[in-house]
């Protein structure tokens, strides 16, 4: 775990060439498709889907850097399997109309399949981050980067994210986006979490 707070270290201390401060905002979201697939060596492959729901929160620090909050719980329907994610982060981001950066999170799955049988692994992800507003009041969004959890044995793999938001008033707006997470432990099983979430956002600190 030396690495990752040494990552954020030095996001904290990035220069300073951010051209405004942005606004921070608030996210709450409905995890329209949430999906589990499973590739085990010797027995194939499985999936299963269902929906959930989740919060977020960005909050601008100064005029260039941020620190992030969230959390989802979302339950398949045939395995019944509940899955929770919790991350915290910390990034930076710079420019204007076309913004780019990067972001250090720390992150914790629990994947409880009911019966005491359960799995709370944890670690951290390193992302870049791209962002472009078209038109004042949208923006596009995309991130990728390495994600490494450990339990009892230790899981890495690539995650990205694609989404858009568009705020219909300086304070209230709405997004839709999907993320990735593929990454595969150390027996070579492959585990891929896809959420679809569909939401609404508060924006704070905006001029009115």
């Amino acid at each position: 775990m030396k690495g990752i707070r040494g990552s954020i270290a030095a996001l904290a201390f990035a220069p300073g060439i951010a051209l405004a401060a942005q606004p921070g905002f608030v996210d709450g979201y409905y995890i329209a498709d949430s999906k589990l697939k499973l590739d085990v060596p010797g027995y194939g492959s499985g999936h299963d889907s269902g929906d959930g729901f989740g919060a977020r929160l960005m909050a601008p620090i100064g005029k260039l850097a941020f620190v992030s909050a969230e959390y989802q719980s979302s339950n398949l329907d045939d395995s019944d399997i509940d899955i929770d994610q919790i991350r915290a982060g910390l990034g930076f981001m710079v420019g204007d109309q076309l913004r780019y950066g990067a972001l250090a999170e720390y992150i914790h799955f629990k994947l409880d399949a009911g019966g005491g049988d359960s799995s709370t692994p944890d670690g951290y992800g390193l992302h870049g981050r791209l962002e472009y507003a078209p038109v004042p009041a949208a923006t596009l969004y995309g991130q990728i980067g390495y994600v490494h959890l450990s339990d009892h044995g230790a899981a890495d793999g690539v995650e990205w994210l694609v989404g858009a938001a568009y705020n219909f008033t300086p304070a209230f707006g709405a997004f839709v986006d999907y993320r990735s997470t593929d990454i595969e432990d150390n027996d070579n099983v492959d585990y891929t979490f896809e959420d679809l979430r569909l939401g609404l956002r508060w924006n704070f600190g905006v001029m009115q």
